[in-house]
């Protein structure tokens, strides 16, 4: 890539291997920008974006550190598929960073010669950028980014969308996202009817991944995974599903009719009063003409597919109302201490129960025995769902040989040298209501004993 570095300017240039048009539609279109945008290692999530003169973007870049840096971006000119110039402006809750840029899009042949002028208002803003912020490095490698997602390599552009879903749901729209958007939700209702969905692994965020498996009644297992390309909530999911195995690779479909490896969907939520209009739209991507051929043709099926998903969603958006359990204690104990006692396997036993391994793992099963000694013993089989060291461990809960699936989440917040914690039980509904052992009382019961006196006195002792 040529790089000219003037007093005030910085100027890039790129020949990239794709047409302008679509070089262009990657650089003004939400759903991709973000797939692409800033230095290796950055992803974005996404405020807003008006691609129109005076339309504004504003974004969100998460650093590989964890650091979040807030961005506007103001658009002066765009002149479709020439010409955009925009502005980086700042207000009280982005980066302190102002800046003009000019892109070109000049074709060549099928390829097109990219070129981004960066024009500062003084040399040492120029310099304070470069330095502060390796405007320079990123400006590099968010242009081989770019690159990267334009060619052929890239699975995820999509270049029609042959196939529309739309369907009314009465419940509203933050509470249908949110069934979208949590593990112990998506187990409940999520693929076709009849299959029992185990999810192993749930990072929604753009870039993350919805790995989980289906059995059916005859205990036919398959694998399946999405890979989240934008999240606006609660208003638009955007991902890539395909099959997958057990470790999560993306395999071909497991039946012999030609089908695509990976398919490309857009969700939208839209408020009715107090109902929700969810819209899917889904493409074929990288598929052979004989696999898109098949897609297109599958039209019919696929309806009925999502018909028979989507009758479970609204079943069970019915009793999402149902409050879940929740309790909150400070202890006096940091952080560290309080993560050590909920995750090392020799603390729990002195407050929790007497398990025989555990690792806060994603994935990582364990059980144990419990119940009232008088009565009956219950074997509890539960699975790691999510963890944020020191912060979030989440695991899902069931009793062999009953119905009902249900999720603990445990939450951390340091309140100086004290620790904030917080349980919350969801899924309490989907047990059997005539078992009183296993009844909302007695779980208010029993947690309230386990983290209000058990790890309470095992913390302060």
């Amino acid at each position: 890539m040529k790089e000219i570095q003037n007093e005030r300017e910085l100027v890039f240039e790129r020949l990239l291997n794709a047409p302008r048009a679509l070089v262009f539609k990657v650089w003004t279109d939400p759903v991709h920008i973000v797939q692409w945008w800033g230095p290796d290692g950055f992803t974005n999530t996404n405020h807003g974006m008006d691609v129109s003169t005076n339309g504004v973007w504003r974004f969100t870049m998460h650093g590989p550190d964890g650091t979040d840096y807030k961005n506007k971006i103001v658009f002066l000119e765009v002149t479709e598929p020439e010409r955009i110039v925009y502005r980086h402006s700042d207000d009280e809750d982005t980066e302190p960073i102002h800046f003009h840029v000019t892109v070109t899009f000049d074709a060549q042949g099928n390829k097109t010669l990219l070129t981004m002028r960066m024009l500062f208002d003084t040399r040492e803003e120029l310099e304070k950028v470069a330095r502060e912020y390796g405007a320079i490095d990123g400006a590099h490698q968010t242009i081989a980014r770019l690159e990267a997602y334009v060619t052929d390599e890239h699975p995820a552009i999509p270049d029609s969308i042959p196939f529309t879903l739309t369907r009314r749901f009465d419940a509203p729209r933050d509470l249908v996202f949110q069934a979208f958007s949590e593990a112990h939700h998506l187990a409940h209702w999520w693929g076709p009817k009849g299959m029992k969905i185990t999810v192993k692994t749930l990072d929604f965020r753009p870039g993350g991944t919805f790995h989980y498996k289906m059995t059916g009644d005859d205990g036919f297992t398959m694998w399946g995974k999405f890979i989240y390309r934008d999240i606006i909530a609660p208003e638009k999911i955007v991902f890539v599903n395909s099959f997958a195995d057990e470790e999560g690779n993306i395999i071909r479909p497991p039946f012999p009719d030609p089908w695509p490896v990976e398919i490309y969907y857009i969700i939208t939520f839209s408020k009715e009063g107090d109902k929700t209009i969810l819209t899917v739209q889904s493409s074929a991507i990288h598929a052979s003409s004989e696999e898109q051929q098949t897609f297109f043709n599958g039209f019919s099926s696929m309806q009925e597919g999502f018909g028979g998903t989507f009758d479970q969603l609204q079943e069970y958006l019915a009793n999402m109302s149902f409050p879940p359990f929740i309790i909150e204690r400070t202890l006096n104990a940091p952080i560290d201490r309080v993560w050590q006692a909920i995750t090392n396997k020799s603390q729990m036993k002195q407050w929790y129960f007497d398990l025989a391994d555990f690792k806060a793992e994603v994935g990582f099963q364990f059980e144990f025995i419990g119940g009232p000694d008088n009565g009956i013993r219950y074997h509890h089989v539960c699975q790691v769902t999510e963890v944020i060291p020191g912060k979030k461990l989440m695991y899902s809960w069931r009793y062999e040989g009953y119905e009902g699936l249900s999720y603990v989440t445990f939450e951390l917040t340091p309140e100086g040298q004290s620790t904030r914690i917080k349980l919350t039980h969801t899924g309490l509904e989907t047990f059997p209501a005539s078992n009183p052992d296993l009844s909302k009382e007695n779980f208010v019961l029993g947690w309230t004993e386990i983290i209000g006196s058990n790890l309470k006195n095992f913390m302060e002792a």
